[in-house]
């Protein structure tokens, strides 16, 4: 096995999921972060040419540090040039400070602010959260609701403007939570738009009135392969009755059928979105995995 395969198979092996799902979640994540180290297409949607640095600076690293391997990334925290970190994407040696130091200096004409990591629960860092991943892979952590109120279908193109409308109620800044408004974005109405077509956009039904809509599309969260919530929208109306919950659950059972294999079903919540959390632990999903910031 690859050493750096083999190094986070150990690193992540405490997460509830299926070791064979995980095995080959992460070989599949390592030769893709791999190619990403000779890829002019994936260097190419990186600021080069504004910062002044040949477009191939922002290919990804592979550095052999103290003997043991780690492979590095440029981003920038909300694609905004002010926020520069690097992503420490696979290793085979649990990562410290001095490690996101020695990481720091190989990328220094970037100027990173950071070093990003993502760890499972049992091997938290001393760094600032950046945001959290939730997920569910087993019927027994999200059972099917009790009620038969609340149910879920797919969304109609005629329901576009809908959606819109219901999104920017949501999203509102009355509404926004304290410290959530520079840092919660909405999805396009382009993209929602896209979305309905795919059929990627679920109504929620409260008593046949619809109440909101959840955004899930099969995709890879990190190395994680399932479906992914991109966007949950409950009507301000219907706030507070548990629909979300329970419309994730019954999303959940919508998939599990579809595919008659176990799957996945997670999301990334920012650490300040407290509601959100709450949604995801009351459905089932637990928190799985953590990003976070080691400082440089």
């Amino acid at each position: 096995m690859d050493t750096l395969t083999a190094g986070l198979l150990t690193y992540y092996e405490t997460l509830p999921l299926p070791k064979a799902y995980l095995r080959s979640a992460l070989e599949v994540w390592v030769v893709q972060q791999r190619s990403r180290c000779a890829d002019p297409a994936f260097s190419a949607h990186f600021p080069w040419r504004e910062l002044g640095l040949p477009q191939n600076y922002f290919l990804q690293r592979h550095l052999i540090i103290n003997g043991k391997h780690f492979l590095t990334g440029p981003r920038y925290r909300g694609g905004d040039i002010r926020y520069p970190f690097i992503d420490l994407v696979a290793f085979d040696a649990e990562p410290d400070r001095e490690i996101a130091g020695i990481i720091s200096q190989e990328w220094a004409e970037m100027k990173p602010q950071s070093v990003r990591v993502l760890t499972p629960e049992n091997r938290l860092l001393p760094g600032k959260v950046d945001q959290y991943i939730y997920g569910a892979a087993g019927s027994d952590l999200m059972p099917l609701p009790e009620t038969s109120s609340v149910t879920i279908r797919p969304a109609f193109q005629t329901e576009y403007a809908w959606c819109c409308h219901t999104m920017a109620q949501a999203y509102h800044p009355a509404r926004t939570l304290s410290g959530l408004a520079d840092r919660l974005k909405a999805t396009s109405e382009s993209e929602l738009e896209q979305h309905i077509a795919a059929g990627n956009v679920y109504i929620v039904l409260a008593e046949r009135e619809r109440a909101g809509f959840i955004l899930c599309e099969k995709s890879t969260l990190a190395f994680l392969n399932g479906y992914c919530i991109r966007e949950e929208v409950i009507a301000p109306a219907f706030q507070g009755r548990s629909l979300a919950s329970q419309a994730q659950r019954l999303l959940y059972h919508d998939f599990l059928q579809r595919s008659r294999q176990p799957v996945l079903l997670a999301g990334t919540i920012l650490p300040e979105n407290i509601p959100s959390i709450r949604t995801a632990e009351k459905a089932g999903r637990v928190r799985l995995l953590t990003y976070q910031f080691l400082p440089v």
